[in-house]
């Protein structure tokens, strides 16, 4: 029998929609398709398991966030041919199997055990467990959290963390060494270059976790302020 390959997706095929389409095109059809991908749909029951639907709607997640950033939109029709060389290499620089993953086991792993069982033979009960509450954590509702304090690295390392992104998954995003991240993460400034380098790690850094730009221009400036602090501190009592 011969096999069928599965070919890689664009985007816009992915949601059913043409490359020239609209934001409100792509809001509109994405707020469809999270309808579509619940756990509460009987017609997915023979498709996907919990886990597999959980993955799928932080794919969907991963690709809608892509579609609607202006600049990343416009980055991946310059380059849309070179997606398409390979499945891997369609999905979004953004999704990390692995970390979905993790965030489902762990997400999972604070709920309650479910017992009740459905004609299917399937768990019913999915009040205290479903895809929309373990959906993608929002990076810029974590970072609201911390808006009228001053940004150091223990706060970007606090929100990586919640939104179950590993040190790994940021150095293969970014391409910074995880001795540059581990080193902006533990305000080990004297581990870091001129600020000129700072300024584009922490602004790929904070692509990597997904804030917007208003947020992003707060960590830069608040974490440059604090490291030249501290460095003219050290310049003024001749600390080593």
């Amino acid at each position: 029998m011969k096999k069928t390959k599965i070919l890689p997706l664009t985007y816009y095929e992915i949601f059913g929609l043409g490359r020239g389409c609209s934001i409100l095109d792509i809001n509109n059809q994405y707020e469809r398709l999270k309808k579509v991908y619940v756990i509460e749909n009987p017609m997915l029951r023979d498709i996907f398991d919990d886990e597999s639907l959980f993955v799928y709607n932080a794919f969907l997640d991963s690709v809608y966030r892509e579609l609607t950033n202006h600049e990343l939109r416009k980055e991946y029709d310059m380059e849309m041919e070179e997606h398409l060389n390979s499945l891997e290499e369609s999905f979004p620089d953004t999704f990390f199997l692995s970390e979905v993953v993790k965030r489902y086991n762990r997400n999972k792993k604070g709920g309650k055990k479910l017992i009740k069982k459905d004609v299917f033979g399937r768990e019913a009960d999915k009040k205290n467990f479903t895809v929309e509450d373990l959906d993608y954590v929002d990076s810029n509702t974590l970072f609201e959290k911390y808006i009228n304090e001053t940004i150091k690295g223990e706060i970007l390392k606090k929100i990586r963390e919640e939104i179950g992104i590993s040190v790994k998954a940021i150095v293969s995003s970014t391409k910074i060494s995880s001795f540059i991240v581990h080193a902006l993460e533990n305000d080990e400034y004297g581990k870091l270059p001129a600020d000129i380098y700072v300024k584009g790690f922490l602004t790929n850094y904070c692509k990597a976790v997904k804030l917007n730009s208003v947020n992003t221009d707060k960590v830069i400036a608040d974490y440059l302020k604090v490291k030249n602090s501290l460095h003219h501190a050290t310049i003024v009592t001749g600390d080593k």
